[in-house]
C-alpha cells in the first residue's frame, strides 16, 4: 500500500467518525430536550419529585421510616451500578491504578 492510499484511508476514517460523533451528540440532544420536557409531567403524575426520598430521610425522626426510605433510594440506585463498574474498569484497565480501599 503506497502512502497515499493510506494517507486517503485514514482521512476516511476521520470522516466516518466525525460523521458518527455528530450524528451521537444530534441524538444526546434530542433525547436530552426530549426527557426535560416530559419530566416535569411524569413528575406530577407520580406525586413525586426530585428530591422528596432524600428530604424525608433528614427530616423523619422514625428509625424505620428512615431504613425503608434509606434502603429503597439504595436498591433503585442499585441498577446503575453494573454499567458504572464497567466504565470505571475500561478507564482504569490495570488493577494497581485503581487505588486501594
Amino acid at each position: 500500500m503506497t502512502d497515499s492510499h493510506a494517507c486517503i484511508r485514514r482521512q476516511a476514517l476521520t470522516n466516518s467518525f466525525n460523521n458518527l460523533w455528530q450524528m451521537a451528540y444530534m441524538l444526546f440532544l434530542w433525547v436530552r430536550n426530549n426527557y426535560g420536557f416530559r419530566l416535569p409531567s411524569m413528575l406530577s403524575e407520580l406525586g413525586a419529585g426530585k428530591g422528596e426520598v432524600n428530604i424525608g430521610i433528614g427530616s423523619t425522626s422514625s428509625l424505620p421510616l428512615m431504613v425503608i426510605l434509606w434502603g429503597g433510594n439504595g436498591f433503585i440506585q442499585s441498577f446503575g451500578w453494573p454499567s458504572v463498574t464497567n466504565v470505571f474498569l475500561s478507564w482504569f484497565p490495570d488493577p494497581a491504578s485503581r487505588g486501594a480501599w
